[in-house]
C-alpha cells in the first residue's frame, strides 16, 4: 500500500497522505459566500466536495493497490486527457460555428474571445477537414456548401502579403496595415490572397482580398491594397450599398472602423430586404 507520499524514499520523502492531497487538488474548495443567506447552499457544496474527495481517494488507492499506478502520475495523465479533450472540443466548436451555422452568424473575433484566443486569425486555422467531418458524423448536420464561395483562407500567403505591405507600402500606411487587418477580422471578414485571372496561374497583383457573407446571401468583397487603401471593386455602382472606399494613409483606424460600421449597416438593410423578398 501507499500510505504516504514518501513511498519513494529519497530526498522528497514527506509524511503526507498523497491520496488525500491529490483528491484535494482535483476537487478544490470554492470561496465562501459573501451573503449569509447562501450559507446552507455553501455547506451543501462542501458536503458534496467532501464526498467527491473520498471517492477519489478510494479510486486512487484501489488503482495503486491493484496495479501499482502512481497516484500523482495518474492524476497528471487524467489532466492531460481532459486538456486534449478540451482542445478537441474547441476545434469542433470552431468548425461548427464557421462551417455549419454560416460565417455571418459568428465572427472570428467573437469565437476568439470566447475561446481565449489572442488573435482572431488563429480561429480559422485551428481546425481542418478532419474536424469538419467529425462534427458532421457526431451531429448528423451537413456543412454549408462551398461551391458558392472561395476556398478556405491560406494564412501563410496572407501573412506574406501583409509582411510585404509593411515593408514596401507608403510610410503612412505601413504602421496601420495590421491594425486594419485585425479590425476586419474582428468584424467577421475573412482574408484571402489575390485571385488569379485564370485557374492554375499566379495572381499578378499584391493585395489582401476580404470577404464577408450575410445570412440572405449578400456577399461583399473588399481589397486591402499595398498603397494604403481599403475598397470595394471600382465597378460597383455609386448607389450600391456595397460601395466602399477609405484611404488609411490619410485616416486612422478609428475612422476606418466608423466607415466599416456604416457599410455593415447598409448591407444589413439590403440583405434583410433580400430575405423578405425571398420569403
Amino acid at each position: 500500500m501507499l500510505p504516504t507520499i514518501g513511498y519513494v524514499c529519497d530526498h522528497r520523502c514527506m509524511s503526507r497522505d498523497a491520496f488525500a492531497d491529490l483528491a484535494a487538488l482535483i476537487h478544490p474548495l470554492p470561496d465562501p459566500p459573501d451573503d449569509d443567506h447562501d450559507v446552507d447552499g455553501y455547506q451543501a457544496v462542501l458536503d458534496q466536495i467532501a464526498q467527491d474527495r473520498a471517492d477519489t481517494v478510494a479510486q486512487l488507492r484501489l488503482a495503486w493497490e491493484e496495479g501499482e499506478n502512481d497516484p500523482l502520475l495518474a492524476t497528471l495523465a487524467s489532466a492531460r486527457r481532459a486538456r486534449e479533450r478540451a482542445e478537441e472540443l474547441t476545434r469542433w466548436a470552431f468548425a461548427y460555428g464557421l462551417e455549419f451555422t454560416g460565417r455571418a452568424r459568428y465572427t472570428l473575433g467573437e469565437l476568439a474571445d470566447a475561446a481565449g484566443y489572442r488573435s482572431p486569425s488563429g480561429v480559422a486555422t485551428a481546425y481542418d477537414h478532419k474536424d469538419i467531418a467529425e462534427v458532421a458524423d457526431q451531429t448528423g448536420a451537413s456543412p454549408r456548401p462551398r461551391d458558392d464561395g472561395p476556398d478556405a483562407p491560406d494564412p501563410t500567403k496572407v501573412e506574406e502579403l501583409l509582411h510585404d505591405m509593411q515593408l514596401r507600402g507608403p510610410s503612412a500606411a505601413r504602421g496601420r496595415v495590421l491594425e486594419v487587418y485585425y479590425l476586419l477580422l474582428k468584424d467577421g471578414w475573412s482574408p484571402y490572397p489575390p485571385q488569379p485571372r485564370a485557374p492554375g496561374t499566379k495572381a499578378s497583383k499584391r493585395y489582401v482580398r476580404w470577404i464577408r457573407q450575410w445570412p440572405a446571401g449578400t456577399r461583399v468583397t473588399l481589397y486591402q491594397e499595398p498603397t494604403g487603401y481599403l475598397a470595394a471593386s471600382g465597378k460597383i455602382k455609386p448607389d450600391d450599398p456595397r460601395r466602399f472606399y477609405v484611404d488609411y494613409t490619410e485616416h486612422d483606424t478609428e475612422y476606418v472602423a466608423e466607415q466599416l460600421a456604416a457599410l455593415t449597416g447598409r448591407v444589413n438593410e439590403a440583405d434583410q430586404g433580400r430575405a423578405a423578398k425571398a420569403s
